[in-house]
């Protein structure tokens, strides 16, 4: 392992500036235990993942991996801080298809007037039917 550096004493940047590209290599990392398969993953050069976990951790002020030449292993604060990462990119991941389906109309608001007898009547069915899910 590691001998701690400065940066470990140091207290967490309180406004971090990370990129959802830092937090997929982050979670490559822990999942796949090795730098090289994990840039192979995010298809990235050894050299720019390293580059890119160490920005990472320079931003957090922590080290989130123990490492030595045969192993990656999460720290503690990499293992507090994967359940945290793995929730704000599902997070980002639904906000952009919601989005998405905002823009695409399949979300959204639609208002419609009609006349008591119609909506009384015709109407749930109409929309009974309208609600199906559609063909894949």
């Amino acid at each position: 392992m590691t001998s701690p550096t400065s940066r470990d004493s140091r207290p967490p940047a309180r406004n971090p500036n990370l990129s959802t590209r830092q937090l997929r290599a982050f979670l490559a990392l822990a999942e796949q235990r090795s730098f090289t398969r994990a840039a192979a993953a995010c298809h990235l050069s050894q050299p720019a993942f390293s580059a890119l976990i160490r920005t990472l951790e320079n931003e957090l002020n922590t080290r989130l991996f123990d490492r030595d030449t045969r192993s990656v292993q999460l720290s503690a604060e990499g293992r507090l801080f994967e359940t945290s990462a793995r929730q704000l990119m599902g997070d980002f991941s639904v906000a952009v298809n919601d989005l998405s389906d905002h823009v695409e109309r399949r979300k959204g608001r639609v208002h419609v007037a009609a006349l008591p007898s119609l909506a009384a009547g015709w109407l749930p069915a109409i929309f009974a039917e309208f609600k199906k899910p559609g063909p894949a």
